[in-house]
């Protein structure tokens, strides 16, 4: 959860040119959010889940719009590269790690279901958001490659050109990390007072205080990796790569081995493809990449906690 904070910092300081410190913007954020730790349900959010989808719509729109048509630079004017470049084959993997990052929404999918009034549409609600979130990511990696190519800013909102539309769009943007923070915040929340407390009769001050206990490890993990790329690719090979290639093949055999039955040949070679050679190779490779490039960024930007730009560009 603390690449929403992170995101939502970098957010802050596109929209607004000022001096202050990334470590202060994240405080800025936990201020934001902290009456959001009374929150105890999806029910009780469902009016801000539903506005931050809005303001994804208009987020993606204006941002593509922005790039298309905004200052004097032609795509001629940018670096255009059919294969990757010739670097190191860290930089190189580098943006495996954040494809996998994007992807890996099972991390809350379980949650998400136990709040549902009917959980029979998960199939169909997932179909849905996936077709438009591939088409969305798609779309935005074309034009924004096409018209910035190698300049391509890994945080988009920040690499528009200064004015109200600019701070319009980080503004959006910092308002729907944060709603996301707390859908995310809500259900982990939950999942811990009903293995360590009382679960739904767990008084209220008590989930405030364990809400803002993970609010403010959160602030503290962003000022750790304070660069937002760097985030991202660590927790798409740490989190993202079992989650999203080891643990899924690893349940299908669970499942199997419990109801009896035997997995097919071409079932088994899929699995054991995934697990045994695809996931160790993203989650090393995608560790080592990112803390190769975390620990240029703390080179050349300095240690955690110093007064920095997020985006370790």
């Amino acid at each position: 959860m603390a690449l929403y904070i992170l995101t939502a910092v970098e957010s802050f300081e596109a929209a607004f040119s000022t001096n202050l410190c990334q470590s202060h913007w994240g405080l800025i954020c936990v201020g934001i959010l902290l009456p959001c730790m009374l929150i105890v349900d999806m029910k009780s959010m469902e009016w801000l889940a539903a506005i931050s989808d809005f303001c994804a719509i208009i987020i993606i729109i204006m941002v593509l719009t922005l790039i298309a048509t905004e200052g004097n630079d032609h795509p001629s004017d940018h670096k255009h590269n059919i294969f990757p470049p010739k670097e190191s084959f860290l930089d190189a993997y580098s943006p495996v790690s954040s494809f996998i990052f994007a992807y890996q929404g099972q991390s809350i999918f379980l949650e998400v279901i136990s709040e549902m009034k009917n959980p029979q549409l998960w199939p169909r609600s997932v179909y849905v958001s996936h077709t438009l979130m591939a088409s969305c990511y798609a779309l935005t990696a074309i034009v924004g490659y096409y018209f910035k190519g190698n300049d391509v800013p890994a945080f988009l909102p920040s690499g528009l050109k200064d004015g109200p539309a600019k701070t319009i769009v980080n503004l959006m943007v910092a308002y729907h990390v944060l709603v996301a923070y707390i859908i995310n915040s809500v259900p982990l929340v939950a999942m811990l007072k009903r293995r360590y407390m009382n679960g739904a009769d767990t008084p209220l001050s008590k989930h405030f205080i364990l809400s803002t206990v993970l609010l403010w490890g959160a602030w503290l993990l962003t000022n750790l990796i304070p660069f937002f790329k760097d985030m991202v690719n660590i927790i798409g090979a740490l989190c993202g790569s079992p989650i999203m290639i080891g643990l899924p093949p690893l349940f299908y055999y669970c499942a199997l081995r419990r109801s009896g039955q035997r997995m097919g040949t071409v079932d088994a070679v899929i699995c054991s493809t995934l697990f045994f050679v695809i996931f160790p190779f993203t989650f090393c490779s995608g560790l080592a990449s990112a803390f190769k490039s975390l620990a240029d960024n703390w080179a050349n930007n300095g240690p955690p906690f110093s007064c920095h730009s997020s985006s370790g560009d």
